[in-house]
């Protein structure tokens, strides 16, 4: 099964350049740290205790979580905004960190070339195919069971999860072309935070990462403004 990470992460790349859509370039790299702890939440390797993170489990399966794990446990507990603002930093070039897994899992290929013989700049090759297609079918298909009130299982609740992650990487837009369908998608992400038919791991982990991905992105925003001011 592929990480959130890996699924956020495909669907960010635009078709026409082979790279991260450029509305994604501030908030992909902090949308994809909170997948991975997204995941780690999901899979019950930590868990949320007194506004920290604690580590229940070592060793994961997955290498990127094991590694993200071994990072984690270097320190003293720390809260999930600290997580999601200071992964991306650590892992230097985070788009880049989860492309390079994919490509070593043979999902795409990772390309190479330097701007003046000097800067690497990355680009990211697959076959897209219908992806967007089967993306919009099964965000909307789990859309409609909630408004039914209906119980999700561990997949849907993956699946909102990811919606979620989605929002926060302003990919809606790029999955749902129709601007009113966009709009109507959004307004129930909205709703969806507030009332999720889901089990309370993942209701803690969606207002988990919810809250620190605000955090972390309305920190880099206010970062750059400052850069570009001085």
């Amino acid at each position: 099964m592929q990480l959130l990470a890996e699924q956020l992460f495909m669907l960010a790349i635009d078709p026409k350049t082979n790279k991260p859509y450029a509305r994604t370039t501030t908030s992909l790299p902090y949308s994809l740290a909170g997948a991975l702890l997204a995941d780690l939440m999901l899979h019950a390797y930590v868990e949320v205790q007194e506004k920290k993170i604690v580590i229940l489990q070592k060793d994961a399966e997955d290498p990127l979580l094991n590694e993200t794990l071994a990072l984690m446990n270097e320190k003293k507990p720390k809260s999930a905004k600290h997580w999601v603002s200071s992964l991306p930093s650590t892992y230097k070039n985070m788009p880049f960190k989860i492309g390079e897994k994919l490509d070593q899992s043979s999902y795409l290929t990772l390309k190479e070339k330097r701007v003046f013989g000097l800067f690497p700049s990355y680009s990211y090759h697959f076959e897209q195919g219908n992806l967007l297609e089967l993306v919009q079918n099964r965000f909307s298909e789990v859309i409609a069971k909630t408004e039914q009130n209906e119980a999700l299982n561990k997949e849907d609740e993956r699946v909102v999860t990811l919606l979620s992650l989605v929002h926060s990487s302003q990919l809606i837009h790029i999955i749902f072309p129709d601007r009113k369908q966009a709009t109507d998608i959004e307004k129930q992400i909205k709703r969806l935070t507030h009332d999720l038919p889901v089990s309370k791991a993942v209701k803690v982990t969606t207002d988990t990462i919810h809250a620190s991905l605000g955090v972390a992105l309305t920190t880099a925003v206010i970062s750059s403004s400052s850069s570009s001011d001085s």
